[in-house]
């Protein structure tokens, strides 16, 4: 491997592989607050109405970064294909290809100066076919890199960047997996493990301060392609089953290591569930994905609230943070703040050829939503409005 920047590279991730998890709700060493004793009755859910005519609101979104998407010639490519920040910098990275050509000969992670306008060279590689997933902490990078395998699989290898120093290192490799989607605060960097061998499913966690790995058991169900376990205000989101076949949704909380589960109820009522998502207040899923309806349970009245896309929205991303429910809208593109209490909703268009792609939490607590237009990757705040 080639690269700038870079001191040394570790590959230590095959010692660092996750056992399987247990089969049981409670976990070890786990505080775990039962939010419901009976299953859920979702016919006594409260509507939840996007409004059809929302009051428009041009602050919703502001750019905090954006970078051209490269050059072409006749023979060759330059793609930017990610980009993150961590509240001082932003990072992208660069791909190199032949025109027509499945993969990369050359990838490369840049570190943007706002105030300078200048970039930095941090890390090369011709031996990866691709670099995804980029995530940022406050001293370290962290993105996923693609290498050819046996039988047309990838190998997956997870690696970290000190921004300090310029050392490298992998942290995990993966093997007859599925594809690896991380998701990263300051503290920590989350992923499902998910096993082509026996389809069984793990929750990874890496500690970014005391860089190690972090034990969380669970009887985890995976949904859906892509999933990923956001780090919203602390905790993490995701399904789990019982020995009964009871289906439940569970916000753990990564520093204090505490739980609150909601028993949804048997798995079976709950085959058309498409992915899950949590803040501090609230608790929610969402069907069929895109078309919904999405649910949402307020953890200390016990509320549940039902919103159906209204005819013609195509959702694209949910997420929810500080209380506010976020929907990006990819027929109309445009994103929609909800309050679930009030009813009160605030819409405001994605400029013109403009198309979102992610929302992910931002380092301040809020939320960023990734975006591409006219050639350009683009990270927009998304805040709550004037």
């Amino acid at each position: 491997m080639e690269g700038s920047g870079k001191k040394r590279i570790l590959v230590f991730g095959a010692a660092l592989m996750l056992l399987a998890g247990c089969s049981s709700q409670e976990e070890k060493n786990v505080n775990v607050r039962q939010l419901n004793q009976n299953p859920l009755d979702r016919s006594e859910a409260s509507a939840l109405v996007l409004e059809k005519e929302p009051v428009e609101d041009k602050d919703l979104l502001k750019e905090i970064f954006s970078m051209d998407g490269g050059e072409e010639d006749k023979i060759n490519y330059e793609e930017i294909g990610e980009s993150t920040g961590n509240g001082k910098d932003f990072f992208y990275i660069k791909s190199c290809a032949e025109k027509m050509a499945q993969f990369s000969y050359l990838n490369q992670i840049y570190r943007y100066d706002p105030e300078q306008g200048q970039s930095e060279l941090l890390y090369e590689t011709k031996e990866a076919v691709w670099l995804n997933e980029l995530a940022a902490a406050a001293d370290s990078i962290f993105w996923v890199e693609y290498l050819s395998g046996e039988d047309g699989n990838f190998v997956y290898r997870v690696m970290r960047l000190d921004l300090d120093t310029g050392d490298t290192e992998c942290i995990a490799v993966r093997e007859d997996s599925q594809e690896i989607c991380l998701s990263g605060s300051d503290a920590y960097v989350t992923w499902y493990d998910l096993s082509l061998k026996d389809d069984s499913v793990n929750i990874t966690v890496y500690d970014v301060r005391k860089q190690e790995f972090l034990p969380i058991e669970d009887n985890v169900r995976f949904v859906a392609p892509y999933g990923r376990l956001d780090i919203v205000e602390g905790g993490i989101t995701y399904f789990s089953e019982d020995e009964s076949g009871n289906l439940y949704i569970n916000r753990y909380d990564l520093a204090s290591k505490e739980k609150e589960s909601l028993l949804l109820g048997d798995q079976k009522d709950y085959d058309k569930r498409a992915g899950c998502f949590s803040d501090s207040r609230y608790i929610g899923w969402y069907e069929r994905d895109g078309w919904g309806p999405y649910y949402l349970y307020q953890i200390e009245s016990g509320t549940l609230y039902r919103m159906e896309p209204p005819e013609g929205m195509n959702v694209f991303a949910v997420s929810i943070s500080a209380g506010r429910f976020y929907v990006l809208s990819s027929a109309e593109q445009a994103l929609y703040v909800c309050d679930p209490v009030s009813g009160e909703t605030l819409y405001q268009k994605l400029p013109q050829d403009c198309t979102g792609l992610r929302f992910y939490p931002w380092q301040d607590g809020g939320l960023v939503l990734n975006a591409h237009a006219k050639g350009k990757d683009i990270l927009y705040s998304v805040g709550e409005g004037k």
